[in-house]
């Protein structure tokens, strides 16, 4: 499923626009796209801190949900869905 977006700018006094397509469940590894709303610099600063301790972002938090899943399915006495592979990368060696 795509969507389509306008967005409308004035750049040195011109009014114009852009319209956007972009795919929304569109993903590389079989499981469907999910959309979320952070903000630029906390985004960025994520980012940093993830390639520091050698994993992404999506991995970080596809590894903190799952966590906070089989806590809750513990808690309540329910079987947790059965994990898929949760790759983790190593850190990049450094000289």
């Amino acid at each position: 499923m795509g969507n389509t977006i306008t967005v409308a700018f004035r750049g040195d006094g011109v009014c114009c626009s852009c319209t956007v397509s972009y795919a929304v469940d569109m993903t590389t590894r079989g499981t469907p796209g999910r959309m979320i709303r952070i903000d630029d610099e906390m985004w960025e600063l994520y980012g940093q801190l993830c390639a520091e301790e050698g994993t992404t972002r999506t991995d970080e938090l596809r590894r903190h949900v799952h966590s906070r899943v089989r806590a809750y399915c513990k808690a309540k006495g329910i079987e947790p869905p059965k994990p898929r592979l949760i790759v983790r990368r190593k850190k990049p060696a450094t000289d």
